[in-house]
């Protein structure tokens, strides 16, 4: 049970008032931490791709480059070889060549980046590289507020 100071009713409905401001403040700060974040998995999609990293320094270069990643930061989280694979197929699933649907890619960045990376993840695993049906569930998710259980 709340232990509030109960100084009269405006005190109160004070108290809620900031409390759902505190709370969507939490909301916002994570929207842009989503937001920023795919954008760096994006970009680092994008430069092991234009890069043919793979092709360039060697089969295991993933690993490498996970654990060299890991040593330079090692307090940060989504450097893992798995996610540095997602990363890359983030970016080939989504990057302009792929996309056949010229209004789509003007409103790609808006409709990514309001998906969680989590999401992300489960629909490329569930989409492979079908672009257009990829794009068919970050629509849904974003328009129905589907959980990455809800891609079929």
């Amino acid at each position: 049970m709340s232990k509030l100071i109960h100084i009269d009713s405006e005190y109160k409905q004070w108290i809620q008032e900031l409390k759902s401001r505190y709370r969507r403040s939490q909301i916002k700060a994570s929207v842009h931490v989503n937001r920023e974040m795919l954008a760096f998995y994006w970009e680092l999609g994008r430069d092991i791709v234009r890069l043919d990293a793979e092709q360039r320094w060697g089969s295991g270069f993933m690993r490498l480059l996970s654990q060299d990643l890991k040593q330079e930061l090692p307090d940060a989280a989504g450097i893992t070889l798995s996610n540095l694979y997602y990363c890359k197929k983030f970016y080939s699933l989504y990057n302009e060549e792929s996309i056949k649907i010229p209004q789509v890619v003007g409103k790609l960045e808006t409709l990514l980046s309001a998906v969680p990376w989590g999401h992300h993840r489960y629909i490329m695993d569930k989409c492979g590289e079908d672009t257009a049906r990829a794009l068919f569930y970050v629509r849904q998710t974003l328009e129905n507020g589907w959980s990455c259980y809800d891609v079929r």
